[in-house]
């Protein structure tokens, strides 16, 4: 053997080994996030026991241009409360190109603070969403003297029936202004008499989410599928009928079509699918239908009329995350993919972020899905 080539295998061999100890040597004292990051990436969030499903909202919501906007527009005009404090502040450092974890544990003083309990077994994501929104909204709602609103009352006879209308549950008057929150929209509710088509008056209803019905004989279906038959058309009973009680001068009940529209669409539109589900047996099950579901949606088909023509091109949305929940209906894991500088898609399970395609998001087994009106990108 020649001495020189047998000297340069050896070098070579010698650097490999070199190399491979420095590569183990790195993954010991950084850990699987150094190699799984890559610049332009977001960091991930820390585990503090079982709270993969904080995490993963949280991850949600950093992707939604416009809730970030909204909070830090919000907190700088007025007080901010502890929440609305705690989310600007970790939102803004998921979208800072930061080596590391970041932990997630003043949001959860924020909850603690408004006495939400929340222990370490794992729990659900989507109610962990409606909370948050549910907090903020009664954080940034003055509260009003109970003497001051009798006192308007009194003073203004008939005058304020129309904002008084509003209530949790519905409202015979859409309020006078716009919903502020960017995730919040009006659905419109309208009965209709089988027998004599009296239409009473349409209701309002505030929401931060749609929960769609799975189908439970089907291994797969379409986003656009679970949306038509959320708005589909169904026969309620014994609906007292004003019309029919006043023509036979008695109450009369009939059969009433209910329908539920899209009367105001968010600005970012969450929906959530049902995915624990109640067996014959008396046991929970986790419905693992796949859903189909696009990247651009348009929701014309879902919307009162009156909502189709002040909207126009407004209709078509873009999406920006994905939750999905690994596991079963009592244990498992939350991860979620979502853009970065809204072109760039990773996946983040808590403190690991990684690269992701397209095509690996919209093959997932989606929990949530979390749209914004299209922009250019």
């Amino acid at each position: 053997m020649d001495f020189s080539s047998a000297y340069s295998t050896s070098t070579v061999a010698t650097a490999a080994a070199c190399l491979g100890a420095v590569v183990v040597g790195v993954y010991v004292v950084w850990g699987p996030d150094f190699f799984f990051r890559k610049r332009g990436q977001c960091p991930g969030l820390t585990n503090l026991g079982n709270t993969c499903f904080m995490n993963a909202i949280l991850q949600g919501l950093a992707a939604l241009p416009p809730v970030r906007e909204w909070l830090i527009d919000t907190s700088s005009i007025s007080n901010a409360g502890p929440l609305a404090t705690a989310l600007v502040h970790v939102l803004t450092v998921l979208n800072e190109e930061r080596e590391g974890a970041h932990s997630p544990s003043s949001i959860l003083r924020a909850l603690r603070h408004y006495r939400w309990s929340i222990d370490s077994q794992q729990q659900d994501a989507h109610e962990l969403y409606h909370v948050i929104l549910t907090t903020l909204a009664e954080e940034m709602t003055p509260c009003p003297s109970l003497l001051s609103e009798v006192q308007k009352l009194l003073e203004s006879g008939q005058e304020n029936s129309r904002s008084i209308a509003w209530t949790k549950t519905g409202c015979v008057y859409p309020p006078e202004k716009p919903v502020k929150c960017p995730l919040q929209g009006l659905l419109t509710s309208e009965l209709l008499c089988c027998v004599c088509n009296y239409a009473c008056p349409m209701r309002y209803e505030m929401f931060d989410s749609l929960s769609l019905t799975l189908p439970t004989v089907q291994s797969q279906c379409s986003l656009q599928s679970c949306m038509a038959d959320y708005v589909r058309s169904e026969v309620v009973h014994e609906v007292e009928c004003p019309h029919c009680s006043e023509v036979a001068k008695k109450k009369v009940k009939r059969k009433f079509w209910k329908r539920l529209q899209l009367g105001r669409p968010p600005d970012c539109l969450c929906i959530h699918f049902k995915r624990t589900t109640w067996g014959n047996d008396g046991q929970l099950h986790k419905n693992n239908t796949f859903v189909s579901f696009p990247i651009s949606l348009n929701i014309s088909q879902y919307l009162k009329s009156h909502s189709r023509v002040k909207g126009g091109s407004s209709h078509t949305y873009t999406l920006y995350a994905v939750t999905e929940h690994l596991g079963g209906p009592f244990s498992g894991h939350y991860q979620t993919y979502r853009r970065v500088k809204e072109r760039q898609w990773v996946c983040t399970s808590d403190t690991v972020v990684y690269g992701a395609t397209a095509h690996e998001v919209t093959n997932c087994t989606a929990y949530m899905l979390f749209y914004c009106k299209s922009r250019i990108l």
